[in-house]
């Protein structure tokens, strides 16, 4: 008796920690870009908390053929790395669990830059970049802001995400399509609490540029 209670809360308690698929509006046909912090600043113990969160947000989305298709782009330079567009979601999480931390002087500009030119013309319309960053080199960012006025004028839609309350907030709005698609999290520990909100705030994205996309044809 006791092992079948014991049995039955193991399976309650895994049945809790499954994350419900996110479901945005069918047809919602979309290239999601992650670009992901990798400078000094985040550290080593740090580094896959950035991982650990893109790989739940994508839990969340309906990635697959019919669906969402997701890649990703680092921040650090010479070169990149970069994971190309895929609509197989387990194949993804698998890929991003292999990058390793280079600790190299983050060009938010470039690599903004880098991830538009990974993103096929056609479907520039159709492709949001999450950008994920605790940077706080001002000059960094600003160019950064520069450089997200070329890709929001070829269609992408850009969210950010700040990490730590050292980030500028004013400058990370800037970068963002609009200013409330930012979003600041205290800690790299309080990430994990805004998978839900930012998948939420994707699905909201999405939706919204498809129906205007539909609208301007």
């Amino acid at each position: 008796m006791i092992r079948k209670l014991v049995e039955l809360t193991c399976v309650l308690m895994l049945t809790s920690l499954v994350l419900p698929v996110k479901t945005c509006s069918p047809g919602a046909e979309f290239n999601i870009f992650f670009i992901v912090d990798s400078s000094r600043t985040t550290g080593e113990a740090n580094y896959p908390t950035y991982f650990s969160f893109v790989s739940e947000v994508v839990t969340l989305l309906p990635v697959g053929v019919d669906g969402i298709a997701v890649g990703l782009v680092t921040h650090d330079t010479n070169p990149p790395t970069v994971i190309a567009l895929t609509k197989d979601a387990d194949a993804f999480i698998k890929k991003i669990k292999k990058i390793e931390y280079r600790q190299n002087t983050v060009q938010l500009a470039v690599n903004l830059y880098t991830t538009l030119r990974n993103v096929p013309v056609a479907d520039t319309v159709n492709t949001i970049f999450v950008l994920l960053t605790d940077n706080t080199d001002s000059k960094l960012v600003k160019g950064a802001i520069n450089m997200s006025g070329t890709v929001k004028k070829s269609g992408v839609h850009i969210i950010t995400v700040g990490v730590t309350n050292k980030v500028n907030e004013d400058e990370l709005r800037k970068v963002a399509s609009n200013s409330d698609e930012s979003v600041f999290v205290k800690t790299f520990s309080d990430l994990r609490s805004y998978v839900n909100p930012i998948a939420d705030l994707i699905c909201k994205v999405a939706e919204a540029e498809l129906l205007e996309n539909v609208t301007n044809r």
